[in-house]
């Protein structure tokens, strides 16, 4: 499923933006309140725990999702949609002056939840709005890191080895008995960056060297970005 943004004016009806959402998505997020009315209120905990750290980084949703998979012991597309449907939910209390009951009752309709699953899911709301300023904060995080430049949604790496063959005279081509021999094998890393600005994706390749000074720099900027992040802590 391609990525999709659920974005909810506090001004306006929080039914008619649900009725927005594309059935896919509806199906996925519905699943995963299923998923969550289901669990007990220790599991409930690792789930919002998760769902704060994609709302504060998203960029580490993949990873999240999977250690919610190990901890909750459930499949791939189960930890998925239960991180997703809870992530959406935390976004949605902490956004909108509605009690829970209220936003309950509208997401039901709007996605058909079974009465039960609604009745459980309304404690997990309840739950949530008692986490109101931590989900606040991590969202205030994300929008000022995310403020001004494109921001990071995909990363990916490949390795290729490009390679180098014998030059043969030019009339060799035209003889079966010609060879085509590899002399020299280089091998390059392929990088793929993706962000949330329209056209702003790039693909380019480095060499080995070039990557090790690229990831010399990013350890370094790790470095300061954790000096950075202690330092305001203690402010």
């Amino acid at each position: 499923m391609s990525e999709y943004r659920l974005r909810v004016p506090a001004g306006s009806s929080l039914a008619a933006v649900l009725a927005e959402m594309p059935p896919p998505v509806k199906i996925m997020v519905r699943d995963g309140f299923s998923s969550i009315a289901h669990m007990s209120e220790g599991q409930w905990s690792l789930v919002i725990a998760a769902s704060l750290e994609c709302l504060a980084v998203p960029a580490e949703s993949d990873a999240v999702e999977k250690r919610l998979a190990r901890e909750l012991d459930l499949g791939d597309d189960a930890a998925k949609q239960t991180l997703s449907a809870a992530t959406f939910l935390a976004w949605i209390v902490s956004s909108r002056k509605e009690p829970t009951e209220a936003i309950i009752s509208q997401i039901t309709e709007s996605i058909t939840l079974k009465s039960d699953d609604a009745e459980k899911l309304g404690k997990f709301a309840d739950l949530l709005a008692s986490q109101r300023p931590r989900i606040r904060q991590a969202l205030e995080r994300t929008r000022l890191g995310s403020s001004v430049l494109p921001s990071l949604i995909e990363f990916g790496v490949t390795v290729d080895v490009r390679l180098g063959f014998e030059k043969q005279p030019e009339d060799a081509a035209l003889e079966a008995s010609a060879r085509d021999d590899v002399t020299i094998a280089v091998p390059v890393a392929v990088i793929h960056i993706d962000t949330d600005a329209t056209t702003q994706e790039v693909w380019f390749q480095l060499t080995k060297k070039e990557l090790e000074g690229v990831i010399e720099n990013l350890q370094l900027a790790l470095r300061r970005l954790r000096a950075a992040e202690a330092w305001s802590d203690k402010k």
